[in-house]
């Protein structure tokens, strides 16, 4: 093309517009497919959580029955300490790590001391009671539950309560 003159900049102009249609049109359709896949209960990639490992071949979570161990010990021993920092303090000084795993390119990532942060989000994350969360939205999903709904519960109760008045 020739862009210096009119004709040739509005013909690229013209094939960016479609180019840039198509990209959206394809990010749209991939948003709609994890969205349903989600609605489904399905594993759709990302880290997998602490107490789970990923079955590649069937694109679903499996129970890890020794990280299993430590998920219920984690969520008991939540509602039973004054608040999240003793906690993390208690599991990094008995040498837990968080969830150690290797991509599907073969790059292991290994576990990392406990932080306020991770625990509080492992606490609120439902896949640990066989659930998915796609936005504000919780859909039964595919893998096995960890903990029960009672204890649950408890957790997301005493979750919201600040500390100092746990205590």
């Amino acid at each position: 093309f020739n862009t210096t003159t009119s004709m040739g900049r509005l013909t690229l102009n013209i094939l960016l517009s479609f180019a840039q249609f198509e990209r959206e049109v394809t990010a749209e359709s991939i948003q709609d497919k994890m969205a349903a896949a989600r609605k489904k209960g399905k594993y759709v990639g990302g880290i997998p959580p602490l107490g789970y490992d990923v079955d590649r071949q069937n694109k679903r979570l499996v129970v890890n029955v020794e990280e299993a161990v430590l998920v219920r010990y984690v969520f008991r021993r939540f509602l039973q300490t004054e608040g999240a920092v003793d906690l993390v303090r208690e599991l990094n000084q008995k040498g837990h790590l968080t969830k150690s795993w290797v991509t599907q390119k073969g790059t292991e990532r290994p576990g990392k001391p406990w932080h306020k942060n991770y625990l509080y989000r492992m606490l609120r994350n439902p896949v640990y009671m066989g659930k998915v969360q796609y936005k504000d939205e919780v859909y039964d999903g595919e893998q096995e539950p960890i903990i029960d709904q009672a204890l649950w519960d408890q957790v997301q109760e005493a979750i919201a309560v600040p500390a100092k008045v746990r205590s």
